[in-house]
Parts: C-alpha cells; sequence; structure tokens
C-alpha cells in the first residue's frame, strides 16, 4: 500500500533532497534541482531587493571605472604591436634607451633658446597639380602665390614669432623669423613682408628665385617627386615643411619660464601644452579658411581628403598635433555609434518580445556588463590598456548579450505551458495543496517551477555558447602582440561578465514583470492573456510528448501521432478510469527511471512516474486532475480543437506565426523529395539539398583558394578611412619624393650590450621598455677599433646578393643584381673626414685617441653637433658610449615575409662573421631595422591567428559534443564552423585586405559567433530523440521549426550591432563592421543551407553516435562488476536505452 500521509508527503516535497516511505518504495530529488530551487525561491520571494543590489553593484564599479578614466583609451603606435620578445625589440628599445641619454647640450650644459627642431611641432604640406594637359608644372608663380597664401595661415599668425628658428637673439614678440630650409614659399618669397602678402611674381621674378633653389641640389630634391628623371618630365607634386623650434625661452611662455630643454615628442610636459595651444589656433584658422569644421556631428572635416586651391591645385597637410586630436575625435564620434547599436539592438528585441520592460532592463544589463569587465579587468587583474581595438566589444556584445537575453525570456515564456514537468504537479491547484516550495500560494509555487525550468532549459544554452564565445576570445588572449591580447582578455571578461548578469537579474526581471507589470498593463507586453486563462488550462485535457513514462500500468499507453501539418507527437490515452495504485513493479520502474536520468545528467522528476502515482502522491483524486503539457515539442503547431482552445492567445498566435514561417516554407523546401529509379529500385533524391551541398562546397572551396593567398601586412594598418587627410600621408610624403627611399634600411650598433627589461611589461606597452646596458669594453679611441670598424662599413658595401654556397642571387635583392647592399653611410668615416678638412695639419683622428681622449671626445661631439649626426654618435655622461651607422638594402621595404626572411638571414650570417675576429668592445655588434623588426609582427599574427583556431575550435567542439551528446552532429558542426572561418578570409582577400590585426582577430571571431547556431541546432535535434523522434527527417523537422526563429532572431541582433560601425571614422571599426556582418550572414548561410541539409542527409538515427550509450556500454564492459549488474538490470526494465521508440512501444503493447 502506498504511503499516503499527507502532512509527510508535503513535509517532503517542500526539502528539496527528502524522501518519501511508500512500503519498498522511496522517491528521490537530485542535489542539482535543490539548489536551482533555492535560487528561483529567493529570486521570487525577493525580486526587488535582487534588483536593487545588482543595480548598486553596477553603478558603483561603473563610477569608479568613469572616475578613474578607465574608458579612455589610449593611442596605439609602433611599439603596441611590435614582438617584445623578439631579438629586433630588444636592440631598437636598447638604442632608443641609448639616444635618451645622449648629451645634446653645447659645452655651457644649455641650449640655446629656439635652436633644436622640434619633430612633432613641424607642420608639413603636399601639393599637387592636376592639369588637363599635363604640360604644365605644379611650380608655376601662380601656383606659388596660393600656396604662400595657405601657408600664410601659420606663418603670418601673430603667435608664430614664438615656436619659429630667430633670425637674431630672440628679444620677445618682435623677433624675426629666419627662413625655413624646407619650405618651398620663403624660398620663393624670402622676406617676411612678401610671405604674409604673397604678391603676384612675373614669369621672369619667379624662374630667377627658382634658379637660386636649384643651385642647392640636395635642397632642390626634397621638392622633387622621385619620378622625375629628366628635365622634360612635368612635376605634379611638391611638399613643403614649416618647423618650430625649441627649447622656449622666456618670449614664448605665458608667464615667462625659460626651458632649458627642448620638449621631447609627446605631449607631455609644460612645453608641449604650448605649443598644442598655437596649433589648435591654427587648425581653426585652416578650416575656417575653407569654410568648414574640422569637427563635426557626424563624419569629420578631414574626410575631404584635400583641400582645394583653385585651377587644379590641392594641398593635405599634416602635424602630429592634428593628427592625434583627430584621432581622439574620431574615438569619441565612433563611441556615439555605440547608441545607434543599441536603438537597433533594443528595436529587434522589443520586436520579438513586445515588451518595453524586459527590452529596457535588457539592454541595461548587456551595457553594464562593459563597465564591469573594465573593473574587473583592470583593478583585479591589474592591466591597465585599453585601446581603440576594446571598443569593438562595445558593438559585439550588444550582439552577445541581445542573444541571452532571448534565449532566457524565451525559456521563460515556454515556461508556462511546461512549468508542470519540474516536479509532475498538474494544476495549480496541485501545487497549492502540494506547496512544494512552502510559499502556501498557487501562484508563488507556480512562478517557482517556471524559474527552475527555465533555469533548466536556458542556463545550459547559455552556458554553452557563453563559455564557446569567451573561449574563442581568450584564444586570441595568448597573441604575442599586446592590443590583441588585451583584446582577447577583456572581450571574454566581458562575455563572462554578461553571463553572470544574466543570472542575477534576469530570474528578477522577468519575476517584477510577471507580477507587477504583465498583470496590469497588456497594451506593450505581448506575453499576456485574459483573466481565466490558467483556469481554463488547468481543466483541459491537453495530448503529453516527451520521453514516455517506462513500466506503465495496461490502464495507460501512448500513441504516436502525426498531424496534418507533418509535425509529430505522443498521445496519453486512458484506457480507463481507475482508483488503484499502480502496481508495486511499475512504482520499481518509475524509481530505476529517476535514478538513471539522474546518473545520466538529464532533468528528472516525478513526471517519470505513472500518472495515477502522480496523482496518489499529491492526494488529490485522478479524476479531478487535468493533464498538462509536460515539455515543449515540435507539436506546437497543432490544429486540434482543445489545444487551440487552451494555448490561442496573443502570445501562443505570435510564436505560431514565427515557427510556421520554417514549418510551412523551409521545411517542405529543403525537404522537397523526387521519386528517382536507380538500378531497378526506386530511391527519393533531395535536388534542393544535392544543390545547396554542391553550391556552398563550391563557394568554400572557391574562398580557400583566395585565402591562402593572403599576405601578411607590410606596414602598421592605417588609422583613419580612406578618404581620410591623414591617411597614408606619411607614406606618401616619404616616398613619392626624391630623398626618399622605397629600400629597406637597417643599422648597426656598437656599444650597446644588451637590454635590461625588469620594469617591462607585456600588458602595457607604453610603459617602462627597458634601459640600454652598456658594453663596459667599448673604446671607440683605440685606432685597433676604429680600423676594425670601417673594415665592417667596407665589408658591407662589398656584401654579395648570392650567399655563400648559393647559385642564385636573393629573390630579394632588387635594387642591384649583385650587391645586397645598395649604400653605407658609415659615421665613422664621416668623422674622420670632417676632421682632415677641418684640423687638416694636426693628428689624424685615428690617432688623436691615443695622443689625447679628451680631445678626441670633444671633436667628435662637434663632429655630431655640426652634421646633425647626433643620434649616430652617442657621447653619454661625457663619454663615447656607442656609435651606430646606416646602410640601405637591395631590399624593397614592404616586400612579403617569403622575400624578405631568407634576406635578413643573409645579413645576420654576415653580421656573425663579421664578430669573428672582432676586437674587445666591437664584438658586441647588432643589427636592426624597422623592416626586421616589423616582420615578427607579421609572422605572430598568422601564429596566434593559427594558434588561437587550434585552441577555439576544439573547445567549441568539445561545447557541441557537451550539448548535443552526439559525435556526428559535433563534426558537421564543426565542418560548419571550418568553412565560416574559410569564407571570411577568402573575402578579406578579395576586398583586397592582407592578414592584418582586424582579420587575424575575427579569424578566431568567427568560431565564437558561428558556434551558436549549430549549437541551438545541434542541440535540438539531439532533443529530438528523447522526445521519442527517430529519424533524421523527423529531427530535421522539429530542430528547424524550434530553433529557426530563434537562429535568425539572434543573427539579426549580432548583426544590427555591428551595422552602426560603417558609418566609423577609424578604419579598424570599419574593418571590423564587415567582417562581423559579413561572419553572421554567411554564419546563417552555412548553418540553415549545409549543416542543416547534412543533418537531414546524414544526421545520426537512433543511438547511433551517442556519446552516453557509448559511455554505458564502455562502463559494462570495463566497470566493477557491481556496475555491471545493476547496468544489466536496467537493460532488462528499459530494453533498448536511449530508443525512446521502443519503450514506447513496449509500453504500448
Amino acid at each position: 500500500m502506498v504511503h499516503n500521509d499527507r502532512d509527510d508527503i508535503e513535509k517532503a516535497a517542500a526539502h528539496g533532497r527528502s524522501s518519501v516511505a511508500t512500503e519498498d518504495l522511496e522517491i528521490t530529488f537530485s542535489g542539482e534541482r535543490r539548489f536551482v530551487e533555492k535560487v528561483a525561491i529567493k529570486c521570487v520571494e525577493k525580486p526587488l531587493t535582487i534588483a536593487a543590489l545588482v543595480t548598486l553593484m553596477t553603478i558603483a564599479m561603473s563610477l569608479t571605472v568613469v572616475g578613474a578614466g578607465w574608458l579612455n583609451p589610449i593611442e596605439t603606435g609602433v611599439d603596441d604591436w611590435t614582438i617584445p620578445t623578439s631579438k629586433d625589440s630588444h636592440v631598437t628599445d636598447a638604442l632608443r634607451s641609448a639616444r635618451d641619454q645622449i648629451d645634446f647640450a653645447d659645452s655651457a650644459g644649455t641650449y640655446p633658446v629656439r635652436s633644436v627642431e622640434i619633430p612633432f611641432a613641424t607642420i608639413s604640406f603636399m601639393y599637387a597639380w592636376s592639369d588637363a594637359d599635363d604640360t604644365r608644372e605644379i611650380l608655376t608663380a601662380d601656383n606659388l602665390r596660393r600656396m604662400c597664401e595657405f601657408q600664410s595661415i601659420v606663418t603670418a599668425d601673430s603667435e608664430f614669432p614664438k615656436f619659429c628658428k630667430p633670425n637674431v637673439e630672440p628679444n620677445g614678440l618682435d623677433t624675426e623669423c629666419s627662413n625655413q630650409d624646407y619650405d618651398i614659399v620663403s624660398l620663393i618669397y624670402p622676406s617676411l613682408e612678401d610671405q604674409a602678402n604673397c604678391p603676384e611674381l612675373t614669369e621672369e621674378q619667379f624662374e630667377a628665385r627658382l634658379d637660386v633653389v636649384r643651385a642647392d641640389p640636395q635642397r632642390a630634391a626634397f621638392f622633387l617627386e622621385r619620378r622625375i628623371n629628366s628635365t622634360s618630365d612635368v612635376r605634379l607634386k611638391t611638399r613643403s615643411q614649416v618647423a618650430m623650434f625649441g627649447p622656449l625661452g622666456a618670449d614664448s611662455t605665458p608667464d615667462g619660464a625659460t626651458f632649458k630643454e627642448p620638449a621631447e615628442d609627446s605631449f607631455d610636459g609644460a612645453q608641449a601644452e604650448i605649443y598644442n595651444n598655437f596649433y589648435a589656433r591654427i587648425e581653426d584658422k585652416i578650416f575656417s579658411s575653407q569654410n568648414i569644421k574640422a569637427t563635426k556631428f557626424i563624419g569629420s572635416g578631414y574626410n575631404i581628403g584635400a583641400f582645394q586651391l583653385g585651377d587644379g591645385l590641392t594641398v593635405r597637410f599634416y602635424a602630429k598635433y592634428f593628427e592625434l586630436t583627430e584621432f581622439h575625435r574620431a574615438i569619441a564620434m565612433d563611441q556615439v555609434l555605440v547608441v545607434f547599436s543599441i536603438v537597433l539592438v533594443g528595436t529587434a528585441i522589443w520586436f520579438h518580445l513586445h515588451s518595453l520592460f524586459i527590452t529596457a532592463v535588457g539592454l541595461v544589463a548587456i551595457l553594464a556588463s562593459i563597465p564591469v569587465a573594465l573593473f574587473v579587468y583592470t583593478a583585479i587583474c591589474q592591466i591597465h590598456y585599453f585601446t581603440n581595438v576594446h571598443i569593438v566589444i562595445f558593438f559585439l556584445i550588444l550582439g552577445i548579450g541581445a542573444d541571452d537575453l532571448l534565449v532566457f525570456v524565451d525559456a521563460f515564456i515556454q515556461s508556462e505551458r511546461y512549468w508542470c514537468s519540474i516536479r509532475g504537479i498538474r494544476t495549480k491547484k496541485q501545487a497549492e495543496v502540494v506547496n512544494v516550495y512552502g510559499t502556501g500560494n498557487a501562484d508563488a509555487e507556480v512562478l517557482i517551477a517556471r524559474l527552475v525550468y527555465t533555469y533548466k532549459a536556458a542556463v545550459a544554452a547559455i552556458m554553452s555558447t557563453s563559455a564557446t564565445t569567451a573561449g574563442a576570445f581568450l584564444a586570441t588572449g595568448i597573441s604575442p602582440i599586446a592590443p590583441i591580447a588585451s583584446f582577447g582578455i577583456y572581450a571574454a571578461l566581458t562575455v563572462l561578465m554578461n553571463f553572470v548578469w544574466t543570472m542575477l537579474l534576469y530570474p528578477a526581471m522577468v519575476v517584477i514583470h510577471e507580477r507587477y507589470i504583465k498583470e496590469r498593463r497588456c497594451g506593450c507586453a505581448r506575453h499576456c492573456r485574459k483573466r481565466g486563462d490558467s483556469e481554463q488550462r488547468e481543466s483541459t485535457s491537453l495530448s503529453v510528448d516527451g520521453l514516455p513514462d517506462v513500466g506503465m500500468d495496461a490502464d495507460f499507453s501512448f500513441e504516436r501521432s502525426q498531424e496534418m501539418d507533418g509535425s509529430f507527437g505522443f498521445v496519453c490515452n486512458e484506457a480507463q478510469q481507475s482508483s488503484r495504485a499502480p502496481s508495486m513493479a511499475a512504482q520499481r520502474a518509475a524509481l530505476r527511471q529517476i535514478e538513471r536520468e539522474e546518473s545520466a545528467g538529464m532533468l528528472p522528476g516525478p513526471e517519470s512516474l505513472p500518472h495515477s502515482f502522480r496523482a496518489e502522491l499529491s492526494g488529490i483524486e485522478e479524476e479531478d486532475i487535468g493533464i498538462c503539457d509536460i515539455s515543449p515539442r515540435e507539436s506546437q503547431i497543432y490544429d486540434s480543437e482543445p489545444y487551440r482552445e487552451v494555448e490561442t492567445s496573443e502570445e501562443s498566435t505570435k510564436e505560431m506565426w514565427e515557427e510556421k514561417v520554417f514549418a510551412n516554407a523551409y521545411v517542405p523546401f529543403i525537404s522537397f523529395e523526387v521519386p528517382v529509379r536507380i538500378c531497378g529500385r526506386e530511391i527519393k533524391f533531395l535536388p534542393v539539398i544535392f544543390c545547396t551541398l554542391v553550391g556552398i562546397a563550391a563557394l568554400v572551396g572557391y574562398m580557400a583558394t583566395r585565402a591562402i593567398k593572403l599576405d601578411t601586412p607590410t606596414e602598421p594598418d592605417q588609422t583613419f578611412r580612406i578618404g581620410h587627410m591623414q591617411t597614408g600621408y606619411l607614406r606618401d610624403y616619404y616616398r613619392l619624393f626624391q630623398g626618399g627611399s622605397d629600400y629597406a634600411s637597417f643599422e648597426v650598433v656598437f656599444g650597446i650590450e644588451g637590454l635590461d627589461r625588469k620594469g617591462f611589461k607585456f600588458l602595457n606597452p607604453l610603459g617602462d621598455r627597458g634601459e640600454a646596458v652598456w658594453d663596459p669594453t667599448f673604446d671607440l679611441a683605440s685606432p685597433t677599433s676604429q680600423e676594425y670598424l670601417l673594415e665592417i662599413c667596407d665589408s658591407y658595401a662589398a656584401l654579395s646578393c648570392t650567399p655563400e654556397g648559393a647559385k642564385t642571387p636573393l629573390e630579394g635583392c632588387v635594387g642591384s643584381e649583385t650587391n645586397a647592399v645598395l649604400s653605407v653611410d658609415c659615421t665613422l668615416r664621416n668623422f674622420h673626414e670632417w676632421h682632415a678638412a677641418n684640423y687638416p695639419s694636426e693628428t689624424s683622428a685615428l690617432e688623436l685617441g691615443l695622443e689625447n681622449r679628451e680631445l678626441w671626445v670633444e671633436r667628435l661631439a662637434d663632429f655630431a653637433i655640426n652634421t646633425s649626426s647626433e643620434t649616430s654618435v652617442g657621447i653619454v655622461d661625457g663619454e663615447v658610449r656607442f656609435l651606430t651607422f646606416s646602410y640601405e638594402a637591395s631590399l624593397k621595404s614592404g616586400q612579403p615575409v617569403a622575400i624578405k626572411e631568407p634576406f635578413f638571414e643573409h645579413l645576420e650570417t654576415h653580421l656573425s662573421s663579421a664578430r669573428e675576429g672582432a676586437p674587445a668592445g666591437l664584438a658586441s655588434m647588432q643589427q636592426t631595422g624597422f623592416d626586421m623588426l616589423w616582420i615578427h609582427t607579421e609572422i605572430g599574427i598568422v601564429t596566434g591567428m593559427f594558434e588561437g583556431l587550434a585552441i577555439s575550435i576544439p573547445i567549441a567542439f568539445l561545447v557541441l559534443v557537451a550539448s548535443t551528446l552526439n559525435l556526428v552532429l559535433s563534426a558537421i558542426a564543426v565542418l560548419g564552423i571550418v568553412s565560416i572561418v574559410v569564407a571570411v578570409l577568402g573575402s578579406c582577400q578579395l576586398l583586397g585586405w592582407s592578414l592584418g590585426v582586424a582579420e587575424a582577430m575575427a579569424a578566431v571571431m568567427v568560431v565564437g559567433l558561428s558556434v551558436d547556431y549549430s549549437t541551438l541546432h545541434g542541440t535540438s535535434y539531439a532533443y529530438a530523440a528523447r522526445a521519442g523522434l527517430q529519424t533524421r527527417k523527423e529531427r530535421f523537422r522539429f530542430s528547424a521549426i524550434i530553433i529557426g526563429p530563434t537562429v535568425i532572431a539572434g543573427a539579426l541582433t549580432t548583426a544590427g550591432s555591428a551595422v552602426p560601425m560603417f558609418g566609423a571614422q577609424l578604419e579598424f571599426f570599419f574593418k571590423m563592421a564587415i567582417l562581423l556582418t559579413g561572419t553572421i550572414a554567411y554564419s546563417l548561410l552555412v548553418t540553415e543551407f549545409m549543416v542543416m541539409p547534412l543533418f537531414r542527409v546524414i544526421g545520426p538515427e537512433g543511438s547511433f553516435a551517442d556519446v552516453s550509450v557509448m559511455a554505458r556500454a564502455l562502463r559494462m564492459r570495463c566497470g566493477p562488476q557491481s556496475e555491471v549488474d545493476d547496468l544489466e538490470k536496467d537493460e532488462k526494465n528499459y530494453p533498448e536505452e536511449g530508443n525512446p521508440a521502443s519503450s514506447v512501444s513496449s509500453s504500448s503493447t
């Protein structure tokens, strides 16, 4: 006899993990459900408190982040993108550290006022001439007048005399400026009055003054295009620059202060602030002259590309201040685009949910994950490195977070129909009587059960997608490049914080919505129903599907039905009403099923017990029970009147409409069959699937051929988009004119032994990069050292392009067929020649070091100052600490890795041979150059991408296996992910991009973003098996109808979050917009027209490739005997475990 002590049952049900004795039967609930139920109880009891606490935590962390300025991005430079562990990075940083210590001052220890040119304060101009017949040169009297008028905005400004090079000793604002050395305007208009008024010159006057410029070939070459090879060529471009000088004196500073040293190449310090104020004034005047503004609400004045000066003459201009100021303006404007993303994503969420409250709270929770993650990133992880690259996550998290919100809320909506699956209680009346959660209130009991169902249904999916996405981002965290690695860490933290906030805030949100908003205001809420719906729902009998009860008494049987629309379900048929309890065998069978499902990690519950047994447990007669839906199923779209009577509310009607799009359009289209007779046997041919699979295979194959042609970037990515005045300016400025070069240049360094990097942090590349370590044996004054250094110069000049033992020259030798080096600028030889010219009757420079070391050092310092060689002659604290010489190789800059890597190996081999036999002090010689430094970045980007893929794809596979419990489904999904990665990279090559930072990051992010759709479809396909659907055709239909609308909604929100980035000013954001929207488009295409069709034709049937079945077989083969005996008993009680259809058949029989 079943124990029916009502008090004991209610007491047992109120405790999560307790038991009820029923003669020899004991029912036990798992600890997992107890924890989830406790959480749900708290959320229902105190939703406002939980929401308030989460809100306060968010506000506190957000205020900390904003107040500390952690959200302000810093500009990245070349150092950020280099590999700090590479040898060339060490040499470059050591040389920079050494040069920072050079004694630049004169013998008095101070610099004369405004005697040193300040590189970052120089403004340059590039002029282009567009003549209709290309017969007139740019350097005409009329064009020079226009150039003069434009540059007078700077040179005629009343503040300019504070910063120019004085013609005489400065004595205040009436200081007369000397002519600029490389300003074409001041050379043609020598007087300051002419530079201010720009009078029109006659052709004779102009030619006479231009001849003066031509008389100095070195200076004239500065203004000529490199393509000019003869006097018959027409010059169409020229350049000019106006230099600023320092240190500033009392006449230049507002408070009359005098600086002893010039400002460094940065924007730190009082001097830099004075320069910046001047350039802010100049920038405003320049743009006002064109009747435009530098700053706009959308866009930038610099997007004009070039200013039109009239008659086909255009000008572009550049100063470091303009570039940095424009960068910070662009960052601010691009951050505003997040608002547009919020609007788009919010609209998509509201369109799907029709609830302003849930949309608003969801968006706040998503956005809160940004400062919360940054708080963890900076305050806890101690990573103080936030660049413009990190801002991309602002857009990404909107799409990712919206997906999580939709999954959670949709699961809560479904729980209104399926909450009874949690404890097996069928009606609100039973819930109130049994009082499982101890609230004593039917609505609260049902609400807790709904939350538990939501946790069970949504958390696993959200956790899987969050883990995969975070794992993909973390895979980029192993990159040797600081911005990429830090972005991966911050992005992963943001995704994880969004998951945490989802679990903390969303339960309270839906409870508040259910209690305080839904019942009071249905005008804006889609998920409202008329009063009385719940009562009607309780008393109406519905069909039941899901995993059928095993060991059911003869009074109950399950029949598998197929509706008119092709959907499937299981209907519980009561043969007769009986008040008798189920047999003891049925009770034992039910208990064994609960224990087995608990051990397998499934979602157990008393619903596994026979109907009559559940009724007796609850103390309610069977006649009073209305059968409730116990699991979501494909048969939601039913035409039966009872179902329509209960479920046709506003919410279910819209939901059915969304699903019917897939049920009546997508599924019939993909599954279209044509009977074909082959070898006398009729088969069903699927032409649509055949065409889609062939088409996508061809697309992926073609994209693969393009992807393998991707080259690594040969220079840092441009900051601004194409068309911006600053884009490519410096590259053109140095490469288009004579004096510039396309060939790679390098430096050989003597006297620096190494680099002390004890204070360096990888994720703070702009911080302490180390200090040079001097070679204590370096003695350049020694004649032996000087002679050997001169020999090294000569050896580089004679270096062959054909390595020793090779028969053909290196492919990189394009500047010369025989020599690897085009020219050598030997600093020491230049000093010897200078010394011989200036002191012809005295001891040679070679011998002077032995006779008078102090005099030798003094004259070397004079040589450095007079020949602008200060950076090559390292005199620190009065001692010669290092010396460098440079050479230009026959290798062109910007060559692919495959060409320049062998060339660099040839140069390193030569350096190693030069070290052999070198005197003490010279054996520590090293060489470096930008191309040598950048090749490590090129290789690092590619290596980091493949390492990231090698980590993220296995993670995705493991998550898929854990979600689907099927190896075939997981393998098909991973095939789809790889196809999407290939398609995205191939598209990059078609767009003419290189495998740069954005492309490498996107390749890894694709895995995290695309796996969501495969996970959802694969999980639903696997769930169809537990719902009793055995054929791949049935499971395919189930997955398409149930998950298809969710996949589309998620894709729209993710793509919508990226669309505003198309309006970004920075090139990186624009690229990411293309990459992200392209990724989503390819993900939808591949998932719905390759992965799903493969599920349809080769998806697993029955228990094929089921991991749980394999694990059980392994346990029976290798486990302890006692465990094997238990499994064998299960097999007897449950034939064909994992095949619900067989259980149904047995039960029906």
